[in-house]
């Protein structure tokens, strides 16, 4: 269906960056998509660890259950989807030179049972909230506070 590719560099430290976003509820605030997104277990964060999200494509709402696949310090990944849509996000970070950080994030969106005219539909308007989500995220993250 969809995969998009998003690079996003920040005047922040690795670790501050990667642990913000490791925390899937944080997309409530960098994603304008998102309304809200809510942690389903409990216990430490982690490998495992599921999100909720609610978000708004258009004129419609859809929830996607999302699951931290992979927590690493320069890698993350999450899985997920509905009943009509599966997802696999991507995270990777790197240090750039003066202590900032890059993250390359990848969206991959499939449709579980619509054909491909679909598909190119909602390909054409993910990139458009993929460019909306990078400058959501660059914001949100040059103002996290110093730690």
């Amino acid at each position: 269906m969809a995969t998009i590719t998003r690079t996003v560099d920040v005047d922040r430290p690795l670790d501050e960056v990667h642990h913000y976003l490791a925390d899937f509820r944080t997309t409530s605030q960098w994603d304008p998509n998102t309304l809200r997104c809510d942690r389903v277990d409990v216990g430490q964060l982690g490998v495992g660890s599921q999100f909720r999200n609610v978000q708004k494509i258009g004129p419609a709402r859809t929830t996607l259950t999302y699951t931290l696949d992979l927590l690493e310090p320069e890698h993350i990944v999450l899985t997920g989807g509905n009943l009509l849509l599966s997802t696999r996000d991507e995270m990777l970070f790197s240090r750039l030179l003066g202590g900032g950080t890059r993250v390359i994030y990848t969206a991959d969106v499939r449709a579980r049972w619509v054909g491909a005219l679909v598909d190119g539909i909602v390909g054409r308007r993910m990139e458009k909230l993929a460019d909306k989500a990078a400058i959501g995220m660059t914001d949100a993250l040059n103002m996290l506070p110093v730690r």
